[in-house]
């Protein structure tokens, strides 16, 4: 049903016929245009990001970070960002066929993972919060989107992003029980930030932490209640 979506969408665009790539978005930085690059079309441009939300909120998480960022150039988009808009959909058309698969388990175990893209906007220097959760063998929720506020270090934005992922989690946890279904506890979060499980863990301000909003904080109380297993993701 959802690859019928997928050839729907290429064709209402007429690419059905563009040749792949292997890349959600371009190499090309889409921050870094000029005044001159000239304006597109507006409308079928926010028509093309609709469909790829759709897309990328039920069932290609790989998607998330592109959409996320296309989505910011809604109001006035340029020819830049169309290029990068139908450039996704190039790359849906040699990844059609990939969706999620979920597998039957004896114990259902819930992990997640949290990350963050320091300082990646150029124009006003926020941070990216990514998280996804796994369960039954595939992602179940996932997120991508810009921070409220800047970031200081990468500690922080790696905080604010372990912030939400964990309030996702609770919320996860809730849904689970309500449906009935058993998950034991406490959940495995994967974070690759020495830095932010130490200040995770540890609830001492200093000079360095006091300055960082109080909502950010709630990942200490679930620490505490014995929600989490903390685990050092190595990057290869």
């Amino acid at each position: 049903m959802f690859l019928r979506y997928i050839f729907d969408m290429l064709e209402e665009f007429g690419m059905q016929n563009c040749s792949s790539v292997k890349t959600p978005l371009p190499t090309r930085d889409l921050s870094d245009f000029s005044e001159s690059d000239s304006a597109t079309d507006a409308s079928m441009y926010r028509s093309i990001i609709g469909k790829l939300i759709y897309a990328a909120n039920c069932a290609r998480p790989d998607l998330a970070v592109a959409v996320s960022f296309l989505c910011r150039y809604m109001q006035s988009p340029k020819s830049i960002h169309m290029e990068a808009a139908k450039h996704t959909l190039r790359y849906l058309k040699g990844t059609a066929e990939l969706g999620l698969e979920y597998r039957a388990q004896k114990v259902y175990k819930l992990v997640g993972y949290s990350d963050a893209d320091y300082a990646q906007d150029k124009q006003d220097r926020k941070s990216f919060t990514g998280y996804v959760f796994i369960l039954s063998g595939g992602p179940i929720t996932w997120a991508c989107r810009k921070q409220v506020s800047p970031a200081s270090s990468s500690v922080e934005s790696e905080y604010m992003s372990l912030s939400d992922a964990s309030k996702e989690c609770f919320w996860i946890n809730q849904l689970l029980s309500l449906c009935k279904i058993p998950v034991p506890l406490p959940v495995t979060m994967f974070e690759d930030n020495q830095g932010c499980i130490a200040l995770a863990q540890n609830p001492v301000f200093h000079r360095r932490t006091k300055h960082i909003d109080v909502r950010y904080h709630v990942v200490r109380h679930y620490i505490r209640s014995g929600g989490f297993i903390w685990s050092i993701l190595i990057l290869k």
